[in-house]
Parts: C-alpha cells; structure tokens; sequence
C-alpha cells in the first residue's frame, strides 16, 4: 500500500497546485494589476509617458504597456512600466510625450506605489465568465479522474502496489524534490550579494542620485543568458558632503566586456539616511530581473517533471 499512497498523494498535489497556477493566472494576477492601477490615494505626480507598446487589441480596446518617467518620492525621476486596457483610444491619452497625473503610495510596499489617478477600471464579462469555465473545467476533470483512479487501485491493491513499485514514481517524486532543492539553491548562490527587497524597493522610490566612481571591477563567475555578472566597486559623494564606498553587480553583455576598464563613472541611487546603501541606477529600476530569469527557470523544470508524473501514473493506472 506504500507506494500506492505515496504516488496518490504526489499526484493529488501536483494536480491541486496546477489548479493554484491557473487561478493565479485568471484571477490573482488580475486582481493584483486593478489594484495597481485602481489607487485613490498617495502624493501627486506629474509623469511622462516615456515608451507605449500594444500587446493586445480586444474588440477596439488596446492592452498597453506604457513606460512612465516621474519623480519618486526624493524627487529624482525613475522609470516604471505598467500595463492596462484603454477603454477611451479615441482620446488618445496616452501617447509618447504626453504628461499625465499618478499616484505615489507608500502603504503599497513591497508592491510597486505607482497608480494611475482617476482611472476607472471595469472588467470584461465576457473573458471573467470564460476564466469561470475553464478553472470548473479543471476542478471538475480533476476530481473525475482522481476519483477513478483511487477506485481502480483500490479495487486490485496488490497488483497496482507492484506496478507502482516497479514504475519508481515515489523514487521520481524524491529526484523531482532534488531538483526543485537544486534550482532553489542556485537562485540563492546567483543572488547571494543581491540586496534584500525592501532594500531595493526604498532605493528606487526614496533613493538620491549621484555619480559614482568606478574604482574597480570583479567576474562573479555567473552567467546570467550567457552574459556574465560582473560586480563594481565605487565611492561617490553624498548629499552630505561625506564620501562613502558601495558595491553593486550588473550584467554586461558578452560582446561588451571588452568595454569594462572604460567604465570610469555610473550614476547610482543611494538612500539619504544611509548612505551605505546605494545601487546601481539602472539597476535599482529593474529590481528582479535576475531573480525573473532564475525563476522562470524553476517554473519550467517544475512543470515539465510534474507533468511526466502525472503522465506516468495515469498511463500506469489506465
């Protein structure tokens, strides 16, 4: 019976946090991105619209992904993206160079403070009653099969325990454990020296500009998509008048490293209370794009070994 309940329960999870996946995908991420945009309160910004992109175009309503330059709450102007529907294109309020109203606010930490002010957010029927279909589809299939499955292994226990035994699935489950353990300690090694979120968070919207100097240069020995991560060590003067030393780590495309011992000043964002802290400027305004990368990397082997799983153990079963 070991190996009969082993290989339930490990299916049953798999199958379960799919059903996480999914609704995170049409509902959460959704409701995350309204509450975004949605925002009534915080201090007032005059933003650019610096980069517009169309990534969809529903019935005559575009999706957008815009790109605003504004004053963060130190006054020095950041860059941020957001996406959103336009319900009014034939206003067009949202072109390059034009300057529109935001919300900064603080009680959003961790999550970004930007929102767009007297925004009207309204949802799509349509595509809500279509994420309802799909998330009772999945439930509903996998109950179904579960259901058929426990009662054909149960009805033949000791032949199914042997078939089971001899497929290994609890052995792939513990090797599908060791790779998630694996990812995870290699997103922890790539971002070993990587400054906390909050830290990165404060220094994007409450960090002060300065122009660093380079005073030397390192080979992490990570490879970030084939581009190396190199870590810069800098001093730069504060508003304080005092100098203070900091570090930050960039990647710098392959074809560019030939180009580092040129690298003479960069400008940062350091935090005014505590100067000690401080980022490369580029950097800080693109807070998880190494993170991004090694978690998508853990998504995709986690999908791909659940799904042989689950795979194996119905094709077992059937």
């Amino acid at each position: 019976m070991t190996h009969i309940i082993l290989s339930l329960v490990l299916v049953s999870a798999i199958l379960f946090y799919w059903f996480y996946l999914l609704l995170n995908i049409t509902f959460i991420n959704t409701w995350k991105r309204y509450r975004h945009i949605s925002g009534t309160e915080g201090l007032v910004r005059t933003a650019t619209i610096v980069g517009k992109k169309e990534l969809a175009n529903n019935n005559g309503i575009p999706f957008l992904e815009c790109e605003f330059e504004f004053p963060n709450f130190s006054e020095e102007n950041i860059r941020e993206k957001m996406k959103f529907s336009d319900s009014k294109p034939h206003l067009k309020r949202y072109e390059i160079g034009q300057k529109i109203e935001v919300l900064l606010n603080k009680e959003q930490k961790p999550r970004s403070p930007l929102n767009l002010k007297g925004i009207n957010v309204t949802f799509n029927k349509k595509i809500i009653i279509l994420k309802i279909i799909v998330l009772t589809a999945y439930w509903v299939g996998t109950i179904y099969y579960m259901k058929r499955a426990i009662e054909k292994v149960y009805s033949n226990t000791e032949h199914y325990e042997m078939i089971l035994e001899l497929q290994g699935l609890p052995m792939m489950a513990f090797m599908f454990l060791g790779i998630l353990l694996f990812n995870f300690f290699l997103i922890r090694a790539i971002t070993r020296s990587k400054k906390p979120k909050h830290l990165d968070w404060d220094l994007k919207y409450y960090g002060k500009k300065a122009i660093a100097q380079i005073q030397k240069y390192e080979d992490t020995g990570t490879l970030i998509n084939d581009n190396p991560l190199v870590r810069f060590h800098y001093s730069f003067e504060a508003s304080d008048g005092k100098k203070h030393q900091g570090s930050d780590e960039k990647i710098i495309n392959k074809l560019d490293i030939g180009n580092i011992p040129q690298m003479k000043e960069e400008f940062i964002l350091y935090l005014p209370e505590h100067p000690e802290s401080s980022k490369f400027e580029g950097d800080a305004q693109s807070l998880t794009s190494i993170n991004n990368f090694v978690k998508g990397i853990f998504f995709l082997v986690g999908i791909v070994f659940s799904a042989i799983i689950v795979f194996l153990f119905f094709n077992t079963i059937s």
